[in-house]
């Protein structure tokens, strides 16, 4: 992983879980190598731990189990603590208790940074034409006890409309 040279713009720190106990957890499946220049995962090791002090500072209000992270004191936690996960290679799969601080970077396309370093970061494919920087797939995960019967069947038919569900994976609330 990168360590602690994560740039600092462009970031949505955030965490996936307002209650205490570990509910669930998240993945990202990287389809296409990703380094610091395509942009990558990043997170904030041992977040979990303080899971109610980052749900709380600066009295922010949890949008259901979605927090993000903007209240004063935030970002100066999450600069301390984030860890850009790369390189990691096609097929690579990270995952994290929904509970820890996360979130993605984007690609240097285009910027002075890149250009110095030869935009490696500009993909093509066979025919020459470009390719995106990064591809994901994002995955939430937790006991299949805690699913019923009636949302998995729900669920499936959602990925067979091309539905984009919320991160919990036992209840069925699709995004429009």
């Amino acid at each position: 992983h990168a360590g602690r040279a994560v740039r600092a713009d462009q970031k949505w720190y955030h965490l996936h879980q307002s209650q205490p106990d570990l509910v669930g957890y998240q993945g990202a499946l990287t389809i296409l190598p990703a380094t610091g220049k395509t942009g990558s995962t990043v997170v904030c090791p041992g977040s979990h731990k303080d899971h109610a002090e980052n749900c709380a500072r600066g009295g922010k209000q949890p949008r259901g189990p979605f927090v993000r992270l903007t209240a004063p004191g935030d970002a100066e936690y999450c600069a301390a603590k984030a860890v850009q996960l790369a390189p990691l290679g096609a097929g690579d799969l990270v995952v994290w208790d929904s509970r820890v601080v996360h979130c993605s970077t984007a690609a240097l396309l285009g910027s002075s940074a890149a250009q110095a370093a030869g935009d490696e970061s500009v993909r093509r494919g066979a025919d020459d034409a470009p390719r995106p920087a990064r591809v994901v797939v994002y995955a939430s995960m937790a006991p299949r006890a805690r699913a019923s019967d009636a949302v998995l069947l729900s669920r499936q038919k959602a990925l067979c409309v091309r539905q984009t569900c919320t991160h919990w994976p036992f209840e069925t609330t699709c995004l429009d």
